[in-house]
């Protein structure tokens, strides 16, 4: 389906002697979005939160008492606004955090945030817009080219 392509559904409820009605309109619009992620690794055996080399794809090992850098990167590499975007990832199994997630970058002010639920995390990413123009301000937006990047550690138990 075409970008711009707008779909409208209307639902309709009726009593049974007319008495009363209802009516709502959902109208759905093929959107021309396109949000990349890309997940790399590290080793950190120190794990001091400085990566021992570059992230890449590659397989990372690490031993016992060892970190894991993880960094994840969104960029949105559509014509549209995105919202809503939130980055999650898990402790892998035998592993614990090293330190908290953090946020190394997102388009300022920057209002997203990281929180920790036992070995989940989640960081909500951007800023509030209103990507339409009709007054209806979404929360945690990418704009057309804009990323961002979060990074977590875990420690190999």
């Amino acid at each position: 389906v075409a970008p711009g392509t707008r779909d409208a559904l209307q639902l309709l409820a009726e009593t049974r002697d007319g008495d009363a009605s209802a009516s709502a309109t959902n109208i759905t619009t093929v959107s021309n979005a396109r949000l990349e992620l890309t997940k790399l690794g590290v080793l950190d055996a120190a794990c001091d939160g400085t990566p021992d080399a570059a992230f890449n794809d590659d397989q990372v090992t690490a031993g016992p008492g060892e970190c894991v850098i993880w960094q994840i990167s969104l960029a949105n590499e559509g014509a549209e606004t995105v919202c809503d975007v939130r980055a999650r990832d898990s402790a892998p199994a035998f592993t614990s955090f090293s330190g908290s997630p953090s946020i190394v970058s997102q388009p300022a002010p920057g209002a997203g945030t990281c929180s920790v639920t036992g070995t989940d995390f989640a960081c909500t990413l951007g800023n509030s817009l209103d990507p339409g123009g009709t007054n209806g301000v979404q929360p945690f937006c990418l704009s057309a080219g804009q990323t961002a990047e979060v990074r977590f550690g875990v420690r190999v138990n």
